[in-house]
């Protein structure tokens, strides 16, 4: 209790000057003395920004390590803030711009960087639909003719759905935030080939007998996919888990929802999921297995990193892809 007449100080004063006795003691009696977090925010602000007055010099602090090396992230980023060039350029300008930005995103593995440089772009309407373009030929050209020499898209577009986007472009609205809604909905097309090749499965398995010789021939006709399309939507749909992991399920519950709904019956039922990783010698059914069987340590809040997974486990999630009574029961519980 305090005594009568004694204004008690705050602990916050208490500790502060608690610390200060003790570096002043590690540093020999001088006692230094440090901006405020206040001075030194206010110090950055007032950094000046560099000027970028044509295309070149732009992709130059975005690309050339060399001048990378002498400026942050937040730098740059300020510095193509401030830019008043972006107003002069036409279509072609902006093509050459966007096809670098993904260059250094899926070449050197810079997404979070090239991403976060997207929230004072997007400022420029002929930005996002030049964006927006490239990346649906990007995800076309990867499912319909294999990912070598593209780069890992999945993981792009993982960057793009858990970046930290201001408020005002937080929503995956075609009039708020295209880039978002263009990466949703590529992989909305993703699960949507899963699922309709699913349902055609599952229209095959419950007829019988020469129906279901009959039923095979016709869906397998007109309504499947080839099972190159189908195994490339699987791939996708794995790399974008693994590169996402736990920040998915946070930033898109449902959509990590409907992912499970959808691997499961490729799990348990679709053996056209065969297909194997580029490097990695696992089956895309077994590792649509593992995705499943580690999503439930998304949501603890124990466990905020899931590691790849490794060999051994990826023998024991294969026995389970290739077994349909095994996979069925292990799932089951989920």
């Amino acid at each position: 209790m305090p005594q009568p007449g004694r204004v008690e100080q705050p602990k916050s004063s208490r500790n502060q000057r608690l610390f200060a006795n003790i570096q002043s003691t590690l540093n020999g009696g001088k006692v230094t003395i440090q901006k405020s977090r206040t001075e030194r925010c206010r110090q950055n602000v007032n950094d000046k920004a560099e000027e970028l007055n044509d295309l070149d010099s732009i992709i130059s602090q975005i690309m050339d390590l060399n001048i990378r090396a002498d400026r942050s992230a937040l730098q740059i980023k300020r510095n193509i803030s401030t830019c008043g060039f972006f107003g002069q350029m036409n279509e072609y300008d902006w093509n050459v711009m966007c096809k670098s930005l993904i260059s250094i995103a899926l070449t050197d593995g810079e997404m979070d960087f090239v991403v976060d440089l997207f929230t004072p772009l997007m400022e420029y309407d002929i930005f996002c639909e030049v964006m927006c373009v490239e990346l649906m030929t990007l995800c076309s050209a990867f499912v319909m003719d294999g990912p070598s020499g593209i780069g890992n898209i999945p993981a792009l577009l993982s960057a793009i759905l858990c970046a930290n986007w201001p408020r005002h472009l937080s929503k995956a609205i075609d009039t708020i935030n295209p880039i978002l809604y263009t990466s949703i909905s590529v992989i909305k097309g993703w699960l949507l080939v899963l699922e309709e090749d699913n349902e055609a499965v599952m229209k095959v398995e419950n007829s019988s007998g020469e129906v279901q010789e009959e039923n095979h021939l016709r869906f397998t006709e007109q309504e499947r996919e080839s099972p190159e399309i189908v195994n490339r939507c699987a791939h996708s749909v794995c790399l974008l888990c693994e590169s996402a992991q736990r920040s998915l399920w946070m930033k898109w519950p449902e959509l990590c929802d409907e992912i499970y709904a959808t691997i499961k019956p490729c799990i348990t039922h679709n053996q056209i999921i065969t297909g194997y990783f580029t490097y990695f010698l696992f089956p895309f059914a077994a590792y649509l297995v593992h995705i499943f069987a580690r999503g439930e340590s998304w949501t603890s809040s124990y466990n905020h990193d899931v590691e790849c997974m490794d060999k051994d486990e990826g023998d024991y999630y294969e026995k389970c892809a290739n077994t349909d009574n095994s996979s069925t029961e292990s799932l089951s519980g989920y």
